[in-house]
């Protein structure tokens, strides 16, 4: 496939569909646990992913990436306050968002430089 609005979907739905997995083994109030690298690396490739769709669409595609990594961030926690098990938190927003905007720094650099 190489359309990447269909890549940016699926992943997307990969989020959604890990999110809605009861899960009340991992702490949520530490900084720097497992559960926090699982959700900036998710969000690393979010931002690649949301990057390819918005490079030479927006002007400043990096800082439309990290808005979009912060208003998914917000559904995903939201969508997991309604999960049994599950409670959103903010250092987990803290965590996609900073994955995203790495994610999308990444590709910057993969996309944009020259061969």
């Amino acid at each position: 496939m190489k359309n990447e609005k269909i890549h940016l979907f699926l992943y997307s739905i990969i989020i959604i569909i890990g999110s809605s997995i009861s899960s009340t083994s991992i702490p949520d109030k530490i900084l720097l646990t497992p559960d926090k690298l699982l959700h900036f690396f998710e969000y690393l490739f979010f931002g690649i992913f949301c990057f390819r769709v918005v490079n030479n669409r927006f002007s400043y595609p990096i800082i439309c990436v990290s808005f979009l990594s912060f208003l998914f961030g917000i559904v995903d926690e939201s969508w997991q306050s309604l999960i049994p098990g599950r409670d959103p938190s903010f250092f987990d927003l803290i965590a996609d968002v900073i994955g995203g905007v790495v994610g999308s720094f990444i590709a910057f650099y993969f996309l944009t430089r020259k061969k």
